[in-house]
């Protein structure tokens, strides 16, 4: 704001003009920081209440999943999923 108003009165001024654009393209830079940290905390939030603590007895009780608990790769992909949902785009590839 007060480059703007220094630009009111200076309208020529090469030193208010460069620092208006550092003010304008430092907060875009921090406009998309915090949208990158707002998607990957949704990223983990989408995911969070299905590898949350009772993750592993549904799995164990699940008939559908019950077989696959015998699976060390199985159970250490849901391990890793848990501590990290935002994997699942990664780990996908191992249940194809």
């Amino acid at each position: 704001m007060t480059y703007k108003k220094g630009l009111e009165m200076d309208p020529s001024s090469e030193t208010l003009k460069s620092g208006l654009a550092y003010a304008d393209s430092a907060q875009s830079a921090s406009y998309r920081s915090r949208e990158a940290r707002e998607s990957r905390a949704s990223m983990n939030n989408l995911f969070g209440d299905v590898f949350g603590p009772d993750m592993w007895a549904k799995l164990t009780t699940d008939p559908a999943t019950r077989l696959y608990m015998q699976q060390s790769d199985f159970v250490n992909k849901m391990k890793e999923l848990q501590r990290n949902p935002s994997r699942i785009l990664f780990i996908n590839e191992h249940f194809k």
